[in-house]
């Protein structure tokens, strides 16, 4: 009798363990159902709005990089800031900024490198001009193929923005705080009304001072050079700006990413393919900016025949270097044969080497 009220109750037990099993297993499928549908639901939305911006896949042989080059263990991607009046975001207009930025795979340490405008280079048919004359000439496909042979680098990808772009971004983020010098300030209001009119938006008197900086104004800031320290000092204010934005964006909220997503995706073209438009989306959502600088390192800002204001590299080869220690750590970084040429010829045409330099050894 004891043995049959024994095996009843290890039935009884047996069953409610299994019972206990089945309902565990039912909430397991159901948060795993759950998990898999917030992640679809958030594919979608990246989709969606991966299908505002202006798309232009490239072809394998569309990039051209030197011989040897090579930076496996990162994502390297060209940024333009145009100056774009009508939407335009191909040949035809010139780069306002040129951003390199340098993602590594592992880490998600993130460095960027603000190219002067006025940089001396060799462009793709071998003439000697200024940076912001390869996206003129041949929109991004040029540039990123000009800043691939300048300066020994893979870029695969770009992402341009015009100047409602980043308007709109700025404001979606509710304007920057910013210290505005005097002289800043007289300049930018000889100049905000102008952009006011170009981004469709109003503007008022610039003050100096510590402020908020909505987007009109933040642009203007970016845009400014007579007066105040000309391209070099403009570069510059442009890497701080960008890394500003930057870490408000990363602190942003859903509700503020889907307006800037909304507001200013029409106004951007990219390369990127959609798989590599979510890595890079997971990569921002992770990533760290630890640096940012500009090139070229060593120059001389001089005028000289065919040229105003040039930005000449004092040794382009060594430059280069500094490069890529500085974006990847290759401190005992070999240049190319390419690098070798631009260096002789840039040179030849300036009459400004390394030896011009007064920290070269």
């Amino acid at each position: 009798m004891e043995k049959e009220r024994s095996l009843k109750r290890a039935k009884a037990e047996r069953a409610a363990k299994q019972k206990k099993a089945r309902k565990r297993k039912r909430v397991i499928f159901l948060l795993a159902e759950i998990i898999i549908f917030i992640i679809l639901l958030g594919m979608w939305y990246v989709i969606a709005k991966y299908g505002k911006l202006q798309v232009n896949l490239w072809g394998k042989d569309d990039i051209v990089t030197n011989e040897g080059v090579n930076s496996k263990d990162y994502k390297t991607i060209a940024v333009f800031g145009v100056d774009s009046k009508d939407g335009t975001l191909d040949k035809g207009t010139h780069s306002d900024t040129m951003i390199v930025i340098s993602i590594h795979k592992n880490t998600k340490e993130v460095k960027l490198v603000s190219v002067y405008q006025n940089l001396l280079t060799m462009q793709m048919d071998d003439t000697i001009k200024t940076a912001k004359e390869a996206y003129y000439i041949g929109g991004p496909k040029e540039a990123v193929n000009m800043l691939n042979r300048n300066l020994d680098l893979a870029i695969t990808d770009y992402i341009t923005l015009d100047y409602t772009a980043v308007v709109n971004l700025v404001d979606s983020l509710g304007g920057i705080e910013w210290t505005i010098t005097e002289a800043e300030a007289k300049e930018m209001n000889l100049h905000i009304l102008e952009t006011a009119t170009l981004t469709g938006q109003t503007a008022g008197e610039v003050k100096s001072g510590l402020q908020i900086m909505d987007g009109v104004k933040t642009l203007t800031y970016m845009r400014i050079c007579k007066n105040v320290g000309g391209d070099i000092s403009r570069t510059g204010r442009q890497a701080l700006v960008i890394r500003r934005v930057l870490e408000q964006v990363k602190k942003a909220d859903i509700a503020t990413i889907d307006r800037i997503a909304n507001q200013t995706f029409t106004q951007i073209a990219t390369s990127l393919t959609l798989k590599d438009f979510l890595s890079l989306i997971s990569d921002a959502m992770h990533c760290k900016l630890v640096d940012a600088k500009s090139y070229a390192f060593e120059y001389k800002e001089a005028s000289i025949k065919g040229f105003k204001n040039a930005v000449i590299p004092l040794g382009v080869k060594e430059n280069v270097g500094e490069l890529h220690a500085f974006l990847y750590g290759k401190t005992d970084y070999k240049v190319t044969q390419m690098i070798q040429k631009i260096s002789e010829e840039t040179e030849l045409l300036s009459g400004y080497s390394r030896e011009d330099y007064e920290g070269a050894e």
